[in-house]
């Protein structure tokens, strides 16, 4: 036996127990990763949950729709449905913060966490004070790059959208009508919709234009020509 590096005998003792041991722990060490691994292999991931129809949940308000210098502070606050600010603000029972109707939507389909899929017992509860805090920021129209100028305080911005936006896609209002287009271009074809009601100018009745031909054929108070020729116009 030879001792090269003329390490002390009484620490040369102790070699062999100290292979032993860093065996044992190597071996301990993989047994753990092995079973942790089975443990991720065997949860479900996010997108296998009875309600993961992420596509369903559209941000209302993407940071990119706030300046610049206050968007990154937001993000404090984002929604994990929509991952866009939570407005307004909810936690459910494991404390995950979503928008009101993002959570809603995702209540009804299933009465779970959606990101642990744990049953929860209540509804979310509404978080008035960060909602408070949050509708004094200033937030842009979301069609903005279409040429909408509006700026307001987050709180205004859902009447902007669905009053007011002449750049919002609608539909036009009249039965029957399958337009669909800007809020401005819909105020203006309105006016010549064949869907548009209009009052028969002999009985009154409102009757839709594009039907009004048929109407008039039936028409009990339109004044005819006498079959008789003989000039005079009856009912």
């Amino acid at each position: 036996y030879t001792n090269p590096y003329h390490i002390p005998h009484h620490i040369i003792s102790y070699l062999p127990l100290y292979y032993f041991l860093s065996f044992i722990s190597s071996h301990i060490l993989n047994q753990l990763l092995i079973h942790i691994s089975n443990l991720i292999m065997s949860t479900p991931l996010h997108s296998s949950l009875p309600i993961k129809t992420t596509y369903l949940y559209i941000s209302k308000h993407p940071f990119s729709q706030f300046p610049p210098e206050i968007s990154h502070l937001l993000t404090y606050y984002k929604c994990l449905l929509c991952n866009g600010l939570a407005y307004p603000p909810v936690l459910d029972t494991c404390n995950h913060l979503f928008c009101k109707e993002c959570f809603a939507l995702s209540y009804s389909q299933s009465q779970t966490c959606p990101i642990t899929a744990l049953p929860l017992q209540t509804t979310a509860t509404e978080i008035k004070v960060i909602e408070s805090n949050l509708s004094r920021y200033e937030i842009y129209c979301k069609h903005r790059e279409q040429g909408c100028l509006w700026k307001d305080k987050i709180s205004a911005y859902e009447q902007h959208i669905n009053v007011t936006c002449p750049y919002e896609i609608i539909s036009c209002p009249n039965e029957g009508c399958s337009l669909q287009s800007k809020r401005s271009d819909v105020e203006q074809h309105m006016m010549l919709c064949v869907y548009r009601l209009d009052e028969c100018e002999w009985c009154s009745v409102k009757v839709k234009v594009v039907n009004m031909k048929n109407h008039r054929q039936v028409c009990p108070r339109m004044k005819v020509e006498c079959r008789n020729t003989c000039g005079v116009k009856v009912e």
